[in-house]
């Protein structure tokens, strides 16, 4: 049913939620493979390795001369068997040995090779503790771009948008202040509710936006359009698909 009552978003495929949150958490060889009768099997001369862990992508990755795995901005000394991974800063390693080194936006990952399964334990720790990382990420992907958390305290909350050439996002100002939304990188189209007057958003711009106004921003050039919103007090919210469901809040 989740996939019969899909929804073509901006030629993405957003799954059904009501019937998708009734699937059951399990592998997929378990919940339908071990109980069907209509299984066919045939034989395959392949290597195989399903990635379940980071030793998994260790294994399966090219090698350096030390018999590192890396990947993104990662400089080693004296480091061997290893791997790492940066994402948006320069991750620096010395001197260790059979070692994982995940770094993300949300969180930092270090431990040797033998125990990289009890990140499981990690997980279950975090979900025991109602950590924010193990439900919501601070870069969520959209079927128009995405938006990445940039900070957030008392009375304020900053995120970076990145839409998609030809991609539009809603934003929402049903907050108790203001929003203010500006274009750093690309050009877009300004559209509200309100009656105001359509306006191409360049570098520098910036518009503010009521907090009872909808308004949308759309990439109008071939590039990836990059805007900050801040919104004040109970600002603004992202409207992330057609479906309301999929609603998204930027709210401090």
């Amino acid at each position: 049913m989740a996939v019969e009552n899909a929804a073509d978003v901006a030629s993405c495929i957003v799954l059904e939620e009501g019937a998708f949150c009734l699937a059951l958490d399990e592998p997929t060889e378990r919940a339908i493979f071990e109980n069907s009768t209509a299984m066919c099997l045939a034989r395959i001369d392949v290597r195989w390795n399903d990635i379940g862990a980071w030793t998994a992508v260790f294994d399966v990755n090219q090698k350096s001369a030390d018999g590192n795995v890396t990947d993104g901005d990662v400089m080693t000394l004296g480091t061997t068997n290893s791997l790492i991974r940066g994402d948006d800063r320069l991750v620096v390693v010395i001197g260790l040995d059979d070692v994982i080194v995940v770094d993300t936006k949300d969180a930092l990952l270090v431990t040797d090779r033998a125990n990289a399964q009890r990140v499981k334990q990690v997980v279950e720790r975090l979900q025991s503790n109602g950590r924010d990382e193990v439900q919501s990420h601070r870069f969520r992907s959209r079927s128009w771009g995405g938006v990445e958390a940039l900070r957030a305290a008392a009375g304020y909350k900053m995120d970076m948008l990145t839409v998609l050439p030809g991609a539009s996002v809603l934003i929402n100002g049903h907050g108790q202040g203001e929003s203010f939304l500006s274009v750093v990188a690309g050009e877009g189209l300004y559209q509200d509710d309100h009656g105001s007057d359509d306006a191409t958003l360049r570098l520098g711009n910036m518009i503010t936006i009521d907090r009872d106004t909808q308004a949308r921003l759309t990439n109008t050039t071939t590039g990836n359009l990059h805007a900050m919103l801040l919104s004040t007090s109970n600002g603004a919210t992202l409207d992330l698909g057609a479906n309301s469901a999929l609603q998204e809040s930027t709210n401090a």
